[in-house]
């Protein structure tokens, strides 16, 4: 089957959706698809930076076709008349084809451009529906509804979801078209040998011998990282060496922790890494006690499956789509953003709680696999696929 995925953005630091991207795409590959990326170039592919002045860069990588189109202004939408030029030939060489997200202009041009075809498409809206992102920006999620992202909505021929709290989210939105879950798989980073961990011990702890509390994921507002220091007081002054590790690309929400902190007289106790690399993730990963997701929003929570993976015990907010399922299998402590002092606390007291909690997270995150994920969408496109042969 031959897979083309239109997504706006597979910079470094774009986030989840992207590292998802690539997981499921190497798996497609893995499992006999040809499978085609295409994506603006906004600063080079997350895994050697490139330029693109002139068109297209093409990389090959897990035996996916990874496609770069540069960019032009408004930088905001990541508009690429190069991309949009390219699409209907694409779209026309494929079996299947999924686009990533609801707002920017690869994405809408990349509807426009199947439904003139008149191939269907799955859609995958990235937890944009959930009431808390469409809170936000009102004004420009209307001009992209003008633009036709409502448009891509509506012409959508199925909907991938990765959680039932997001199918629930988007059921609404959908006007009748067919919402399909299927979840995430995970690739857990690579555990450091110890020289790596004593290094990475040094540079981000130095002499701190008190617990470890890992943030992971960007920091914006809706991740909760400010919930989390707010809850610092009494946890250091029960372990006064208790360090928040807090890692991620900067979105505003680091000076907005970094002044808290400052209020609180805990500066010291809260240390911002910015984004790292796969193996340093892993060192996080396995320096943290704990692994803490205050977040209002995930669709999924990629991050959380990680650590769970990694053997690190969770405590994350109900915002996160897989709490109520992680909760029951009894892998993860789910506390609202504004209590999480005594979770953690009460963890933080009590290794056995802890080494229960990493037992049962891995064997959750066992079942998040890239190769059924890819499995399962094989088949939903192939009951899309006689419309569009």
């Amino acid at each position: 089957m031959r897979i083309l995925h239109v997504i706006a953005n597979m910079g470094s630091g774009s986030g989840g959706p992207t590292a998802a991207l690539r997981g499921l795409a190497a798996a497609q590959a893995a499992q006999g698809d040809e499978v085609h990326v295409v994506s603006v170039n906004l600063d080079g592919p997350p895994w050697r930076p490139v330029r693109a002045p002139g068109g297209r860069v093409r990389e090959m990588l897990d035996g996916v076709a990874w496609d770069f189109f540069p960019g032009a202004p408004p930088r905001r939408w990541l508009r690429s008349p190069a991309l949009a030029r390219a699409l209907p030939a694409a779209i026309a060489a494929a079996d299947a084809v999924e686009i990533h997200g609801l707002y920017l202009h690869p994405l809408l041009a990349a509807g426009r451009a199947c439904r003139r075809l008149g191939r269907p498409y799955v859609l995958r809206p990235l937890g944009i529906l959930d009431p808390v992102i469409q809170g936000r920006r009102r004004w420009r999620k209307r001009i992209a509804g003008w633009l036709g992202s409502d448009a891509l909505l509506r012409g959508a021929g199925l909907i991938h979801v990765t959680s039932e709290a997001e199918a629930a989210i988007a059921r609404p939105w959908t006007g009748g078209t067919p919402v399909a879950i299927v979840p995430h798989g995970v690739t857990p980073p690579p555990r450091p040998d110890e020289a790596a961990l004593a290094a990475a011990r040094r540079r981000w702890l130095g002499d701190a011998a008190g617990p470890v509390l890992l943030f992971l994921g960007r920091l914006t507002a809706k991740k909760g990282l400010c919930d989390l220091v707010a809850a610092l007081p009494p946890l250091v002054a029960r372990w006064p060496g208790l360090r928040l590790l807090a890692v991620g690309r900067d979105e505003g929400e680091g000076q907005a922790a970094r002044d808290l902190a400052g209020r609180l007289g805990l500066a010291r106790h809260l240390v911002i890494t910015g984004q790292l690399d796969a193996p340093e993730v892993g060192a996080a990963l396995a320096l943290a006690t704990l692994f803490v997701l205050p977040s209002r929003s995930e669709n999924f929570g990629l991050a959380v499956v990680e650590a769970l993976a990694a053997g690190t015990p969770a405590v994350i907010s109900p915002g996160v789509a897989l709490a109520p399922a992680l909760e029951a299998a009894g892998a993860a402590v789910v506390a609202p953003p504004a209590a999480l002092a005594e979770p953690l606390a009460l963890l933080l007291s009590d290794a056995a709680r802890r080494a229960a909690l990493a037992e049962a997270g891995r064997a959750a995150a066992a079942r998040y696999s890239w190769a059924a994920a890819a499995e399962s969408l094989r088949a939903h496109y192939a009951r899309l696929m006689p419309a569009s042969r």
